[in-house]
């Protein structure tokens, strides 16, 4: 669903890994299981290896091909949440994320863990008619910057990102590429 997006990033010259999350437990009120959000931030963490892994394997397609050294994360919905887990709570802070950004993110507690200072900066896109917006809302102030919140206006949850893209996604399209530069 969010391949014109992903694929703008690597038409733009970046190395894009796009894991799914093809199963995630919820519970009686179809909220998705705190556990969840800690083992998705958990899998994050090991695309980052695998990628990193196959950038120093000789003969690998990605062979010299990854800098390491900037490594960004981006997350929508859902996903959005393990990045929150990644870039600043106790239960999966991930020192080698450099840059993030939030597509109307799930914001929420995590089991026994705490939320602290991220250290890498951060975009938040979210639309103000996504039932979800207060995430993000709730979520900037907490954020240390540099960071940037992005309100697409009228805008509901998917559109801006997913397939059938909305008419902002041009525009969120070139805003990511803008920050990820």
């Amino acid at each position: 669903a969010l391949a014109p997006l992903l694929d703008s990033w690597a038409r733009a010259g970046y190395v894009v890994a796009s894991p799914t999350f093809p199963l995630t437990a919820k519970d009686g009120s179809g909220d998705s299981l705190r556990s969840e959000s800690v083992d998705q931030a958990a899998d994050l963490r090991a695309v980052i290896d695998a990628v990193t892994r196959a950038s120093r394997t000789q003969g690998d397609p990605l062979s010299g091909r990854v800098d390491v050294e900037r490594v960004g994360v981006a997350g929508m919905s859902l996903g959005g949440l393990a990045v929150y887990a990644l870039i600043s709570n106790s239960c999966c802070k991930e020192s080698r994320v450099d840059a993030a950004i939030v597509m109307a993110g799930v914001r929420r507690e995590f089991p026994d863990e705490r939320y602290g200072r991220n250290d890498a900066p951060v975009l938040l896109l979210q639309g103000d008619a996504d039932p979800g917006y207060h995430n993000s809302v709730d979520a900037y102030p907490e954020l240390a910057p540099p960071k940037w919140f992005v309100t697409l206006h009228g805008s509901r949850h998917a559109p801006p990102f997913e397939v059938p893209n909305g008419p902002e996604a041009p525009f969120v399209r070139t805003g990511t590429r803008d920050f990820w530069d």
